[in-house]
Order: C-alpha cells, then sequence, then structure tokens
C-alpha cells in the first residue's frame, strides 16, 4: 500500500509573507471597482483565478516535495565476491588427485551453482576483486587469468559501500584467504553492517614445491670484482632430491650449481653463487631453480630477478675514529666486505698520532679540500676534527659529499658547536640521565618505504626485524631533528626521539646514528621468521646511498626498487633542489611508464610530499616485463627537465610464496562479522547458515513540484482561463 505526504525543503520567510500578502491585495484590488456588468460572483471568480496564478509564483519558493512511500516484498540482495588475486591461479588441489582447475576456475563452477540453486530466493550480485573491486554480470564475466596482489579488507570494505547495489542483506566470499596487503580483513568485518559468509577454496595443507624466498646480492659492483649471490630455497616434501640453480644474464648462463634439497617443511636452505660481471652499467640476472629429477608442480615461484649496477672503477670511503671501539671493528669488517668499496681508515693511537688502515689515500686527517674531493663519503665517529680544517669537510659534502656521523665512544657533546655541527642532522637539547639504559629501535613511518631501513623486500618483515635487534645505548645527549631531516629510526621507549636519520646539505646528504653499540645487532643477524641479516645490508645501503650526490644532479628521480615483484605498486621517488641547491617546492611534473617496444602504459603525476623538495609517484600493479620511464619535470624557475630510468616486474610475487590456502583467517572473518563458513561443496548448508530469502523494503520515491512542468501548466492554465472569462464578459 502507497501512503503519499507534501514537505517542504524551505520554510517561509518573513518576506514570503509579505510577497502572499501584496499578492492577495492586488488580487483584490483589481476587481474592486469594476464597473462592468457582471454579476458579483463572476467577480470573486476571477479575482481567484488571479489569486491562484500569483500564489502559483510563490508557491515553488518553498520548494514542495512530494513523498510517495511504498513497502514491497522482494528476493533478498546478497553480494558473492570472488578473489582474483594471483594466488587464485594456483590449483584447486594439488598433488595427483581431482582435476587440473585453477582455484578461480573451481570458484565460477560454485557460483554458477549458486546462481541455479539460488536466483529465486535472492536478488545476487556478482563481483571480482584483487585490492579493488568490480561488478560482473555473469560467472563468465570473471576474469580468467588470476592476477594482483589480495586485499581482503580493503575489497571489502569497498564493496560494502558500493551503491550500486543499494543495501546488501549479506555478503559470500570465496577466496583462497591468502592476504597480502592492505587492511586486516577481521576489523573490517567487525564493524560491517551485514554478515560475511565464507568459503574456502583450496588445499589447506601445502603441497610438493620447490620456491625460491629471497635473493641477496650488491646492488652495485665494480668491474672486474666477483659478485656474491645468496639465494634462499624452501623446499615443501622434496627432503633429499637435487636441484639446480642457475644465473643468467639474457641468455647466457654464468653461473650455475647443483644441490641437495635438506628441507621438507618449508625449513630455508641459503645457497652461495658467484658470478664475474663483463661490462659496466645495469645488469639483468635471472635466478632459476629447477628438480633434476621430478618436475616441481608449482614453478612459477621458481624464478628471482636481480639487477646490478657494475661500475668502471670503486669508489672510495674515508672512516675516521679516534677511539675505536667494538662499533669501528663491525664497521671495518662490514665495509671490507664489500668489493665496490675501497676503504681507508684513520684512527688515533695512544699519544695521538694517526694510523692508516686499509689503502693507504691519505696519512692522517686530508690536509686540503683536494684529498677529500678523492672520496665519495666519510664516516665520521664520534668528536673528530682538526682545529681549522673542518671547513674543508663541510666545503667536500656541499659539493656532493657524504658524511656518516657516527656516535661512537665519546658522543657528540660539543661537535654541535663547531663548524661540523651546521652539517648534524639533529640538534642536542642537553645531557641525558645517567641511569639511561640501552633502549630498542623500530621503524618510522618514513623508515617502513625507505630503501636504507627497508632490509626486507616485506615491509611488514623489515619492521618485525628491527624491533628484534638487541637494544643498544641512546646518544649521552637528547636529542630532535632538524629541519627537513627525514628520520627513519626512533627510539622504542617514551622520548620516542630520532635513532637514525637523514638529510640533504648543499650537493650532498648527510646521515647521523643517533647511538653506540650498535655491533650487537650481529648477535641477532637473522631472523627465524625471513632468515635476513640485519646490520651489515642497512650499513651498506646507507653509506651507498651518501655515494650518490657525487653525481650533482638537481633533479633526482629514481625507481623505489630496480625490481619489483608481481602485484606490487610501482613507486616514485623525486628529490628536487633550485639553482643553489635548496629543497624545491611548486614543481610540476609527471612520469610515463613505457614498456619493452615503447609504448605509454602509464602517466602518473608528482604528487609532493610532506618534505619540502621531495615528490612521489605510484601506480597499480604492472604486467611482468621490462620498463623504462620517462620524468617530465617543470620548475618555477627553470625550462622542462627530463630524466629517465629502467625497473622490473618479475612474475613471482608474495602471492605464490604461500602456496596454500588460510581457512582460519577466512573464518576470522566470517565469526566477526557475525556470519558463518561454508563448503564449497555443500551449498545447501551455506543456504541454510544464510537463512534470509524475502526481505521487506521501502520504496521512497520524490518528486520535486517546485521544479515540475506540471506548476508551470498550472499557471498557465489560471491566466488562460482569466483572460478568456474577461474576453467573454467584455473585459478588457
Amino acid at each position: 500500500m502507497e501512503s503519499t505526504s507534501l514537505r517542504f525543503l524551505s520554510h517561509p520567510t518573513v518576506w514570503w509573507w509579505i510577497g502572499l500578502a501584496l499578492a492577495a491585495a492586488a488580487g483584490v484590488w483589481t476587481y474592486y471597482r469594476l464597473r462592468a456588468p457582471i454579476s458579483p460572483g463572476w467577480v470573486w471568480v476571477l479575482r481567484c483565478l488571479r489569486l491562484g496564478a500569483l500564489g502559483l509564483v510563490l508557491f515553488p519558493l518553498l520548494e514542495p516535495v512530494l513523498n510517495l512511500v511504498g513497502n514491497r516484498s522482494g528476493p533478498a540482495p546478497l553480494l558473492v565476491m570472488v578473489d582474483g588475486s594471483q594466488s587464485m591461479g594456483l590449483r584447486a588441489r594439488s598433488g595427483d588427485e581431482g582435476p587440473e582447475e585453477s582455484r578461480l576456475e573451481a570458484a565460477r563452477k560454485v557460483v554458477k551453482e549458486m546462481r541455479a540453486a539460488w536466483g529465486s530466493d535472492y536478488d545476487l550480485h556478482l563481483s571480482t576483486f584483487a585490492r579493488h573491486v568490480e561488478l560482473v554480470g555473469h560467472p563468465d564475466s570473471l576474469p580468467r587469468l588470476a592476477a594482483g596482489s589480495t586485499a581482503l579488507g580493503d575489497a571489502l570494505e569497498e564493496a560494502l559501500t558500493v551503491p550500486a547495489m543499494g543495501t546488501l542483506s549479506g555478503v559470500v566470499l570465496l577466496s583462497d584467504g591468502v592476504n597480502t596487503a592492505g587492511k586486516d580483513p577481521t576489523v573490517v568485518a567487525r564493524n560491517s553492517p551485514v554478515p560475511v559468509y565464507t568459503l574456502c577454496l583450496g588445499d589447506t595443507v601445502p603441497g610438493k614445491d620447490l620456491l625460491i624466498r629471497q635473493i641477496q646480492t650488491n646492488p652495485e659492483v665494480t668491474l672486474g670484482e666477483t659478485l656474491p649471490f645468496s639465494v634462499t630455497l624452501e623446499a615443501w616434501g622434496q627432503e633429499g632430491r637435487q636441484a639446480r640453480l642457475d644465473i643468467t644474464e639474457g641468455a647466457e648462463i654464468v653461473a650455475s650449481r647443483t644441490v641437495v634439497l635438506t628441507g621438507d617443511h618449508g625449513e630455508a636452505q641459503d645457497v652461495r653463487l658467484e658470478v664475474q660481471p663483463r661490462r659496466p652499467g645495469l645488469l639483468l640476472y635471472t635466478i632459476r631453480a629447477a628438480l633434476l629429477d621430478a618436475e616441481d608442480p608449482l614453478p612459477m615461484n621458481n624464478e628471482r630477478l636481480a639487477a646490478v649496477d657494475v661500475r668502471e672503477r670503486a669508489r672510495r670511503l674515508l672512516v675516521i675514529d679516534a677511539n675505536p671501539s667494538w662499533d669501528f671493528t663491525f664497521v671495518k669488517r662490514t665495509l671490507e666486505a664489500d668489493s665496490s668499496l675501497v676503504a681507508t681508515f684513520l684512527v688515533q693511537d695512544l699519544v695521538g698520532r694517526w694510523r692508516v688502515l686499509g689503502a693507504p689515500a691519505v696519512s692522517g686527517w686530508p690536509a686540503d679540500l683536494t684529498q677529500w674531493r678523492q672520496f665519495s663519503a666519510v664516516l665520521l665517529s664520534g668528536e673528530v676534527g682538526a682545529a681549522g680544517r673542518e671547513q674543508d669537510l663541510v666545503r667536500f659534502v656541499e659539493e656532493g659529499g657524504g658524511l656518516f656521523f657516527l656516535h661512537g665512544s665519546k658522543g657528540w657533546a660539543n661537535l654541535p658547536k663547531g663548524r661540523l655541527g651546521d652539517l648534524l642532522p639533529l640538534k642536542t637539547k642537553g645531557p641525558r640521565p645517567r641511569n639511561t639504559g640501552p633502549a630498542a629501535v623500530r621503524l618510522t613511518e618514513s623508515g617502513q618505504v625507505d630503501p636504507l631501513t627497508l632490509i626486507h623486500e616485506n615491509p611488514l618483515r623489515a619492521a618485525l626485524l628491527w624491533s628484534g635487534l638487541p637494544p643498544i645505548w641512546p646518544a649521552a645527549e637528547r636529542t630532535e631533528a632538524k629541519p627537513g631531516a627525514r628520520v627513519l629510526l626512533r627510539w622504542d621507549d617514551t622520548s620516542a626521539e630520532p635513532a637514525f636519520l637523514v638529510a640533504g646539505y648543499g650537493k650532498g646528504r648527510v646521515a647521523a646514528l643517533a647511538g653506540q653499540g650498535i655491533w650487537r645487532w650481529i648477535f641477532v643477524a637473522r631472523s627465524s621468521a625471513s632468515g635476513s641479516p640485519v646490520a651489515e645490508p642497512f650499513l651498506r645501503q646507507t653509506v651507498r646511498w651518501l655515494m650518490e650526490p657525487s653525481t650533482q644532479d638537481r633533479f633526482q628521480v629514481v625507481a623505489a626498487r630496480k625490481v619489483f615483484q608481481s602485484g606490487e605498486q610501482v613507486e616514485f621517488e623525486a628529490r628536487l633542489r633550485d639553482a643553489v641547491y635548496e629543497p624545491l617546492s611548486g614543481a610540476r611534473g609527471e612520469i610515463v611508464i613505457r614498456d619493452e617496444e615503447g609504448r605509454p602504459v602509464r602517466t602518473l603525476p608528482l604528487i609532493p610530499t610532506p618534505r619540502i623538495g621531495e615528490y612521489e609517484a605510484r601506480t597499480e600493479p604492472l604486467a611482468p616485463g621490462a620498463y623504462r620511464f620517462e620524468a617530465r619535470i617543470s620548475p618555477a624557475d627553470d625550462g622542462q627537465q627530463i630524466r629517465e630510468g629502467r625497473f622490473w616486474i618479475e612474475p613471482t610475487g608474495v602471492e605464490v610464496f604461500r602456496t596454500w590456502s588460510d581457512p582460519r583467517g577466512l573464518e576470522a572473518v566470517a565469526r566477526a562479522s557475525g556470519g558463518g563458513v561454508g563448503d564449497p561443496e555443500d551449498l545447501p548448508e551455506l543456504r541454510r547458515l544464510i537463512k534470509d530469502t524475502r526481505r521487506r523494503t521501502q520504496d521512497v520515491r520524490q518528486a520535486e513540484i517546485w521544479n515540475h512542468w506540471i506548476l508551470f501548466a498550472s499557471f498557465v492554465l489560471l491566466l488562460g482561463a482569466e483572460w478568456f472569462l474577461r474576453r467573454r464578459r467584455g473585459l478588457a
């Protein structure tokens, strides 16, 4: 049954009432002293017609709306979400049993059965998702090729707010439960206004598999030096079998090794290989693993990529420490192990004389700017200096050199007072309390994405690695970051002061580690969760980053990494400087990504970050392959600048590292939302869980009378009727 009501969006004001009174007075006065031969009754008819017409002029000012409310009963709207991420391309059943169909193909069959059996009971809406939700009309419209990472939480949150589906009565989620990106789906489900019912696809136990979990190598190497590779293998059900590892550059195999697999339940097995680069430039190496005596049922996770910059000459580094400690021993051993660096170490003996260790580039504190210029970066530990000669070091950084401040055993109490204090990216605020003990470090938001502290390709694992390191002693002075500095590590205590931060200075870069005892980090050099070293790569990456400014480029645009995993967002970073090398704000720019054939794939705008002079861009995952990018920058004070670069997308992604499904995760989503867990092979049971098939709803329709043609027609009709009667009665 339908009900009708009239309401007004605007309330009458004083001026509206005044207009109504004037309209009424005009209608009455017009026929007040009419001398025509008509009866008083016709006079009142004419007055009413005139008053009605004038009233229709005022009526729309109140914005009248006619509401028509009707009740109806129909099939309950139910959203069916099908996971289309890369992991859904894995086999629905491992081993030799069952048909060789993917999880996505199995989901398509389930949806078809659901539509056939439930079509009269539910108003089914079908969608697919990876990172985002896409509505589809029919199961045959689901993607044939699974791709992208899984963002269960993001997709569920987006689906619950799609206006095209109206008010839902529930959600049926078909997935393998492997969530690799975005928000926690359990938290989203807990806040869901409707229940979520889950169907888990794929085997719940690991099948037989061999995969390459991680590749570790130097991002830079000097031509003629040996490039080491550490390949981490994981084997499931393959113990005792032989596998061959090949490293290829182009079509040529440059290193190979046969190993016996020692793991049967995913244990990490490190294999070391060495390559001799034969030419300078950015080289791409492909690392493949293959079983020799059997066929790997999941070959998609057996191939990884590594990009290495081969330089013609090694770069020089100067390390100065007047009071060597255990930290110096750790630094020296780590840097000497890097074949792409030539390190010179300056230490003082008990009588204050300089001793040279390593490459004898200098015999003491560099005498002038020329001696500083033979180095790409300098590592300075504690309060070290030569009276009156620090100015040359400052100029060295201003010209494009790098400087790394280590706290050392003596600290920085007096350093800010001298010329070198201008280079320090932090300020000291007085001595720290004497009873301050060691503290752990944790990644900041910037540190979770910065290559210097992203010591694992997975940001979550990188954060766990840093939080699991032994505590070290904070600087003897309380500190805070200078404006423009980027804090990557903080102390995990109540002070939350910066522990590691970086900044730009002139054309160069500076970094500071406000703590001592970093040698302790080598005692937890590997994590049982990831098998990744921590301290050594952090030091090497920081030193290499400090050496980069020697290019003296005002417009630096780089891909965040040279190699991205399949299904991963591609990110770019830009650091722009003006003519005097101050951070440049207000610049406009874009990045054009092209494939191997030179065809444009994506165009991205450069977006300013909260840090002045720094910009970023990111795009959704790209298909595996080789890409080039062209950054077009338009600073306000200069013509257009163009920078180019390369990156690769490898076929392996985080989606295929875990090859078995996660029913517990899906069960947690269902329970949190008040829904239930179903079986893909028992849809009638899921049908009983969902229960409600009919739903009473209200249809509310609104008609804007003030904006309707009927109002204008009524106005014309009233004026026309008045004119007709006046003519019939002999009035002008």
